[in-house]
């Protein structure tokens, strides 16, 4: 049975909304994102609970629909279709989906077309199951993110396959994971995620650090911060440099609670970093955000800085 290729219309748009400098092409490995139409969980349902490690039946996981398990088939037959392309790992969840693509080699076909041939055979299959000649079941476009090497490949396969265990913590914690704004405080307003009664804790203490400090100063920073939490004090910081970002690891690793500033802009969708997502659900982690929510990632800049150290200053006095 062949399969329905796009047009060639189809690969220069799927181009211009990719990074247009890179080579999609050249042999690599590239992580895709696919929402399903208007975000409907059609893929399956989560199953388990999100502290289950034991490998049992609790264990967090998708359990896939029929539509679900014909995604799963089709995501493995690129290959057959597309030899150039293999697909390394994939994981579902109700309203999207994650698949790591290996391009082996340049084929001469841009990863638009690709995608595009796998959203319509899923279509075809979709149709198949439930009679409507017209059902869709992706939204429009994708999001892809280049792994340049093996590290960040089992950095995001892991990832990947913790994604349910990540769901369901959101679940069980709505509230932690709800992006809240304007949040006054302190002559400032913010966009929060996470814990807002860390605010009215009673001591809660700023962390700056100069770039300019050496190992030993850091060191012994980070001692007196450590000290201060045992002693109840609430972490405040916009982790910038190097010192503040070893003294916030080493509160988080001990977990004690932390009020994270960011210049980032908060929304519905957003999310703290997994490595800090069970402290969220632990109520440990509040994230503060001075900024508005931007598709760009531009560096932080001085005034951005100074607005966060400010910040961080105000909130803990």
């Amino acid at each position: 049975m062949s399969r329905e290729r796009g047009t060639r219309d189809d690969d220069n748009r799927a181009m211009r909304r990719r990074a247009w400098h890179h080579d999609y092409r050249a042999r690599q490995f590239i992580l895709i994102t696919l929402t399903t139409r208007d975000r409907k969980p059609l893929l399956g349902r989560l199953a388990g609970r999100s502290d289950a490690t034991t490998g049992s039946a609790d264990e967090p996981r998708l359990v896939l629909s029929p539509i679900g398990r014909e995604v799963a088939e089709e995501w493995a037959s690129i290959s057959i279709f597309y030899p150039g392309f293999i697909p390394k790992a994939l994981q579902l969840m109700p309203d999207h989906l994650h698949g790591i693509l290996f391009v082996t080699h340049d084929t001469g076909l841009h990863l638009g077309r690709i995608v595009n041939s796998f959203k319509l055979g899923c279509n075809r299959r979709l149709r198949q199951l439930s009679g409507d000649a017209t059902a869709t079941l992706w939204s429009r476009g994708y999001n892809d993110r280049i792994l340049y090497n093996d590290i960040k490949l089992e950095t995001w396969v892991a990832y990947l396959l913790d994604n349910p265990r990540r769901l369901l913590l959101k679940r069980e914690h709505p509230s932690l994971f709800t992006t809240r704004h304007e949040i006054k405080r302190a002559g400032h307003t913010f966009a929060a995620l996470g814990n807002l009664l860390l605010l009215d804790y009673p001591m809660k203490l700023p962390v700056q650090c100069s770039r300019h400090l050496s190992n030993e100063e850091i060191a012994k920073k980070c001692k007196e911060t450590l000290a201060a939490a045992r002693n109840g004090a609430v972490i405040v910081s916009p982790a910038i440099s190097p010192g503040e970002k070893a003294i916030v690891k080493a509160i988080h690793a001990a977990g004690f609670p932390l009020i994270l500033l960011q210049h980032e802009g908060l929304t519905a969708f957003s999310r703290p970093p997994k490595t800090l997502l069970d402290e969220c659900a632990a109520g440990h982690l509040l994230l503060l955000s001075l900024g508005e929510p931007s598709t760009r990632h531009a560096p932080i800049t001085r005034e951005q800085c100074l607005a966060l150290n400010h910040a961080a200053q105000a909130i803990s006095e």
